[in-house]
């Protein structure tokens, strides 16, 4: 068995060419969710134009205070929709650069384990 497993072991030489696939594969599979993260980083920063906006307005005194309110009101809500929004799409794409790097590391250390003919250092115990 640990010969078999020793057949997937990567080669310590080309342990950034690993990373750099790997990386590729998973942006190129959330590419959507990327997009759709970029789309909604650009929607608030247009909302909190529009509310920096419309404080110029009833600074300058082109609209009353009910308007500014009902607009304030209405960007507020967007915002803070938006921002739960991209705050779940943050937390579901992790750093995948360090979960990388931590899980060719431990691949590398398949190596030690099917030297020693310990299942126990593979599995991490």
């Amino acid at each position: 068995m640990l010969d078999e497993l020793a057949l997937y072991i990567p080669q310590p030489e080309i342990k950034k060419l690993y990373a750099m696939v790997i990386a590729e594969t998973y942006y190129e599979q959330t590419k959507d969710m990327q997009l759709e993260k970029k789309r909604m980083m650009a929607e608030i920063k247009d909302y909190e134009q529009r509310l920096s906006n419309a404080r110029n307005l009833i600074a300058s005194k082109k609209i009353d205070e009910d308007d500014f309110r009902e607009l304030k009101s209405d960007y507020m809500e967007n915002l803070n929709r938006l921002e739960r929004k991209l705050t779940m799409i943050m937390n579901d794409t992790e750093d995948v650069e360090g979960l990388l790097n931590e899980g060719v590391e431990r691949l590398l250390k398949l190596d030690e384990g099917c030297r020693k003919g310990n299942l126990g250092d593979i599995r991490g115990g």
